[in-house]
C-alpha cells in the first residue's frame, strides 16, 4: 500500500470495482485515453512524467480547451531530458500563468493517481516501495473516482509550492 495515509487503506475497499491493465505499454495507453476522455479537469499524482508525444498531444489539447490540469509531483520526480523543449514548444508556462495548469510537490509519493471527471486510475508500488507504473486499475465506478478524487485533494493540501529547480534529471 506504499505509504498511504491510515485514512485511504480504511477505505480500500471503494476501489473494488475497477479493471486491471498490466504491461507499460498498456497502460500508458490507458493514461492517455483518461487523459483525452476528461471534459472539465485532470488532477494527477506522479512520481514519473511520461512525455510520449501521444501523452503530450492529448494535454497540450485540453489545455487549448480551457480543461484545468493539477499535478502534485514527487520531490523525487523522474522527468525525461526533452521535458524543457517541449515545455517550451508547447507554451505550457503560457497555462501555468493563467491558472488552467497547476503544479505543487510532495515528499515521498509511492501511489500515482490520475483523477478527471469521467474516471480515475490508481498505481501502487511494488515490493520495494517503487511506483510500478506496468500495473494499473481504474474504473469509472462512482466510490472509486471518489477515493481517488480524495487522496489527490489531501495529497494537494500536504505538499508545497512547485520548483522547477527540485526536477530530477
Amino acid at each position: 500500500m506504499g505509504n498511504l495515509d491510515e485514512r485511504f487503506i480504511q477505505r480500500i475497499g471503494s476501489l473494488e470495482n475497477k479493471k486491471q491493465v498490466k504491461g507499460y505499454v498498456k497502460t500508458l495507453e490507458k493514461w492517455r485515453q483518461i487523459h483525452e476522455n476528461a471534459e472539465k479537469f485532470i488532477y494527477n499524482i506522479l512520481s514519473e512524467i511520461p512525455y510520449s508525444s501521444d501523452i503530450v498531444e492529448v494535454i497540450s489539447k485540453q489545455l487549448k480547451s480551457d480543461l484545468h490540469i493539477h499535478s502534485v509531483f514527487s520531490d523525487k520526480v523522474i522527468i525525461p531530458e526533452e521535458r524543457e523543449k517541449i515545455f517550451e514548444e508547447k507554451d505550457f508556462q503560457k497555462y501555468v500563468k493563467n491558472g488552467n495548469l497547476e503544479r505543487r510537490i510532495k515528499k515521498n509519493v509511492t501511489v500515482i493517481v490520475l483523477v478527471t471527471d469521467k474516471e480515475s486510475a490508481v498505481f501502487f508500488p511494488n515490493l520495494e516501495g517503487i511506483t510500478d507504473l506496468h500495473e494499473m486499475f481504474y474504473s469509472y465506478d462512482s466510490k472509486f473516482c471518489e477515493w481517488c478524487y480524495d487522496y489527490f485533494t489531501w495529497c494537494w493540501d500536504n505538499s508545497t509550492k512547485f520548483q522547477e529547480s527540485k526536477l530530477l534529471k
